[in-house]
């Protein structure tokens, strides 16, 4: 059976990878920044500016790709595991309403641990995915904070590698749960079409 979601999840992981490497270039900007601020706004501002902006096109761009993502991998947990306890539609409400959402984010990846480890093949996977919520919501939530005093104090070059260090961090978070969810996609497919094998069979040996 094929995967719903394997297409985006290599489109995630690709454009996650890349993310990280920008973010990594804004945050060597910061440190220059931190180093001589003179410096950087007469050599390097220009270049920096455009990296900023590549960075933030490319955030939102994964954050919708994303939501489109984590829906089809509801579909696929759907098929391979029933009841799943959280509809596609429910996943993707529990991203994106307000407030509901800081429950909702780890929750999604919390129950999908636990279901992927009532599986003898995605066990060890539904454990780490598990194991990777609390980080998730701990590091959003300082995410926002930092967004939130740099509005207030956009000069503070202190704040730009905090906020750098912080979003690298959530940033290869998000990319683990890509890389463990999709392979525990695939164990649950490779399962599934193992099991069809041996069901037609005992049903051809009979």
């Amino acid at each position: 059976m094929k995967l719903k979601s394997e297409v985006l999840s290599n489109v995630m992981r690709i454009m996650l990878t890349i993310l990280i490497a920008v973010t990594l270039l804004d945050f060597v900007g910061s440190l220059l920044f931190a180093i001589s601020e003179s410096l950087y706004m007469d050599s390097f501002n220009t270049v920096f500016s455009m990296i900023s902006t590549i960075k933030v096109v490319l955030y939102f761009t994964i954050c919708l790709v994303y939501l489109v993502w984590i829906y089809m991998v509801h579909v696929d947990l759907c098929q391979f595991i029933d009841p799943y306890p959280r509809s596609p539609l429910g996943a993707l409400a529990a991203m994106i309403i307000p407030i509901y959402s800081f429950y909702g984010l780890p929750s999604t990846f919390s129950r999908m641990g636990h279901q992927l480890e009532q599986h003898s093949s995605t066990q060890k996977l539904g454990s780490r995915i598990g194991s990777l919520s609390a980080p998730l919501i701990i590091l959003l939530l300082f995410n926002i904070v930092m967004n939130r005093l740099l509005q207030l104090n956009s000069n503070e070059a202190a704040l730009f590698i905090a906020s750098d260090i912080i979003a690298l961090a959530l940033y290869m978070l998000f990319l683990l749960l890509t890389r463990y969810i999709s392979q525990s996609l695939s164990l649950l497919a490779a399962s599934d079409a193992s099991a069809e094998v041996s069901q037609q069979t005992n049903v051809l040996g009979h």
